[in-house]
């Protein structure tokens, strides 16, 4: 297999790129945020809260893959259905 020294040695080393500690940093702030609404926020709101907050741009497919691995999930809206013949 073709692979650089330098390569296998961070390998071995354990050493994590700057990517997979962004990751890690961002699945952090997704379960404190998405713990302090308690239970209730989605990617939407979760992201806006990162934004606003945080002032962290992060991608909505991030944070749609944090919140698939750590297993949460926001609760829908109730959908209210009027008739509107029922007005008259």
């Amino acid at each position: 297999m073709a692979l650089n020294r330098s390569t296998y040695i961070k390998h071995l080393r354990g050493e994590l790129s700057i990517r997979a500690i962004r990751r890690r940093i961002v699945v952090d702030y997704v379960v404190m945020i998405h713990g302090q609404s308690g239970g209730t926020y989605g990617w939407r709101r979760i992201r806006a809260e990162l934004l606003d907050e945080y002032e962290m741009i992060v991608n909505r497919k991030l944070i749609k893959a944090v919140m698939r691995e750590q297993r949460i999930a926001g609760v829908p809206r109730i959908k209210i259905f009027r008739n509107p013949l029922a007005d008259k």
